[in-house]
């Protein structure tokens, strides 16, 4: 499966992933930035994470908070392409280590649906 390769500004990773300054300063200078298009330094998703990893001691309480956005994001993308909801939720289960069945995914992605946020699935045939 492919996945989208994000990329954050300093900081919005620094807001999303709650990294303390001690340790967003170690992060940011073991990563290699991109040009984002307002010509600002973009850092990659994945190597934000890796990072992270590599710094944290095991009383640091730092990640990004993952939402039901994320969720419903995914299991459009899925579902759009033709995946069944039970191959949705264990995509999304897989990712995430949630514990999704087929129809609490489907409503997952009805509540992100109900709050405006874009993620309308595409007719069913």
């Amino acid at each position: 499966m492919l996945h989208q390769i994000r990329f954050f500004t300093q900081e919005e990773a620094v807001e999303k992933y709650h990294m303390p300054p001690s340790i967003a300063a170690k992060v940011f200078r073991s990563l290699r930035s991109f040009q984002g298009s307002c010509g600002n330094p973009v850092y990659a998703e994945l190597e934000i994470d890796a990072a992270i990893r590599k710094y944290l001691t095991p009383s640091d309480r730092v990640g990004r908070k993952i939402t039901t956005n994320d969720y419903g994001q995914l299991a459009k993308k899925l579902k759009n392409e033709g995946s069944s909801w039970s191959e949705v939720a264990k995509a999304v289960n897989e990712k995430y280590g949630t514990t999704y069945n087929a129809t609490s995914m489907r409503r997952c992605v009805e509540r992100v649906n109900d709050r405006k946020s874009g993620l309308e699935l595409e007719e069913e045939n």
